[in-house]
C-alpha cells in the first residue's frame, strides 16, 4: 500500500458542496404546543411582553398591611430569562 493515504475517498469533489445537517428540501418544522397551565395564567401585552399577577396574594390578607396588599393586586411584567422562558411555553420564539 505504497503512496496511499489514510483519507482516501473522503474528500470532496471540486465545486461539490456539502450538505451537512440540512433539512430536505420542503422540510417544515413542527410547531410549538402552547403550554395550557402558562396560558391561563399569563396574558401578552401588544408589544409581546408577559403579563403575569403577583404572588402571595392569596390568602391570610389580614396581617399584611394595606400597601403591599394593593401592590399584590397589580399585575407585573415579567422580564429576564424567565419571560423568554415563559414566551417559549405559549410556543413563540
Amino acid at each position: 500500500m505504497s503512496g496511499s493515504s489514510f483519507a482516501v475517498g473522503l474528500s470532496i469533489p471540486t465545486g461539490q458542496s456539502r450538505d451537512v445537517g440540512r433539512a430536505p428540501k420542503g422540510f417544515v418544522m413542527p410547531k410549538l404546543k402552547t403550554h395550557k397551565g402558562v396560558a391561563k395564567r399569563v396574558k401578552l401585552t401588544k408589544k409581546g411582553k408577559v403579563k403575569r399577577h403577583q404572588a402571595w396574594n392569596g390568602h391570610l390578607m389580614t396581617g399584611k398591611p394595606g400597601k403591599r396588599r394593593r401592590r399584590l393586586k397589580r399585575a407585573v411584567i415579567q422580564e429576564g430569562a424567565e419571560g423568554k422562558r415563559i414566551r417559549r411555553l405559549l410556543g413563540l420564539r
